[in-house]
């Protein structure tokens, strides 16, 4: 369910304009943002509590993602001249050179 502007009232925490934020973002993206705030919220619950969990503990450095790989861009493909195309364009750079040469004689 995406969120809309009407319904921030409705969410605990949401901060202004957070929730149109929510709407451009992909699924993945929301929910990787809402594990990693998870991630935080226990490993505060663990430091509060007094006992340190091995797997609440954050590396320093930035989040690794957990969406899917980028997709992969393909290359332009190279466009070629075929002779007939390089001979066409040759006569009319010529017919207009003619064209450029007889302008000046006059």
């Amino acid at each position: 369910m995406a969120l809309t502007v009407a319904s921030c009232d409705r969410v605990i925490g949401c901060q202004p304009g957070a929730c149109v934020k929510l709407n451009r973002m992909k699924t993945t993206e929301i929910l990787s943002l809402i594990d990693a705030e998870i991630a935080k919220l226990k490993q505060a619950r663990a430091l509060i509590a007094g006992t340190e969990s091995a797997s609440v503990k954050l590396k320093p450095g930035r989040p690794k993602s957990t969406s899917a790989p980028a997709p992969t861009v393909f290359k332009k493909k190279k466009r070629n001249l075929t002779p007939e195309g390089r001979a066409k364009i040759a006569a009319a750079v010529k017919a207009r050179w003619v064209k450029q040469k007889k302008a000046v004689a006059k």
